[in-house]
Formats: C-alpha cells, sequence, structure tokens
C-alpha cells in the first residue's frame, strides 16, 4: 500500500512539473509560427528570433514562477529517488 500511494504522488509531481514547460513550449511555437512584436520595433518576427523572444519575455518577467518552478522540479527529483528506493524494497512474505 505504500508503495501505490508513494508511486501516485510521484506521478502528481511529474505531471505537475510537465506542464508548465509544455504550456511554455505551445506559447513559444505559436509565437514561432504566428509571428511577434518585438519592444520598440513595428513588423512582426518569425520563426527562432520570435520563440526566443517570447521565451525571454516569459522568463524574464516570470522570474518568480520560475524559481517556484524550479523548486519544484528539484522537490520531484528528490521525491522520484526516495519512491525508487521504496518501490525496490523486497516485501516481506507472509507465511
Amino acid at each position: 500500500m505504500k508503495k501505490k500511494v508513494f508511486i501516485t504522488i510521484d506521478i502528481l509531481l511529474i505531471i505537475a512539473t510537465i506542464i508548465p514547460v509544455i504550456l511554455l513550449l505551445v506559447e513559444c511555437i505559436d509565437s514561432a509560427v504566428n509571428g511577434t512584436i518585438r519592444w520598440g520595433e513595428s513588423g512582426y518576427v518569425y520563426g527562432i528570433p520570435a520563440f526566443i523572444d517570447t521565451l525571454e519575455v516569459y522568463l524574464i518577467f516570470g522570474f518568480v514562477l520560475v524559481v517556484l518552478w524550479a523548486v519544484l522540479f528539484l522537490h520531484t527529483l528528490v521525491f522520484t529517488v526516495i519512491t525508487i528506493i521504496v518501490a525496490r524494497r523486497k516485501t516481506p512474505k507472509l507465511q
């Protein structure tokens, strides 16, 4: 029972860690395809420069969220290691 709880919590933590990255990449890819306007310029920028520009804006203005995500990532990493250790233990057989 203890193993199932650890594995379930670990899966939820991994999903919570991956979702913000996926959302950021979707936004950056959308900017690369549809274009974005750089600050102080009048025309659209497409492709890799738009991808990088959008990524930089989200990372700079969302710095607190990036730090919180990094803490969540480290917590998930440590909990995953603990889960692997708990899951590999042999359960005693009932006689």
